[in-house]
């Protein structure tokens, strides 16, 4: 099983946009319930597509309940 979630981005000037994104999953060979959050920054270019992307993230053992929003926004 797997759940994942992206924020409504974040866009500034210049082509840069950020999110927040989380994810639930349960490893297949074990059962092992993981949770993982973090957000990702993207700069595209005139065209559309991205150019520079950078995410930071961090990972846990279980599913626990999120504290707060869900997100920023």
């Amino acid at each position: 099983m797997r759940d994942v979630r992206f924020s409504p981005p974040l866009v500034g000037r210049d082509g840069l946009a950020a999110a927040e994104f989380r994810v639930r999953a349960e490893d297949t060979g074990d059962g092992a319930a993981s949770a993982l959050a973090g957000c990702v920054f993207v700069r595209f270019d005139d065209t559309g597509l991205a150019v520079e992307s950078r995410d930071y993230w961090h990972t846990a053992d279980g599913h626990g309940d999120v504290a707060g929003r869900l997100f920023l926004l």
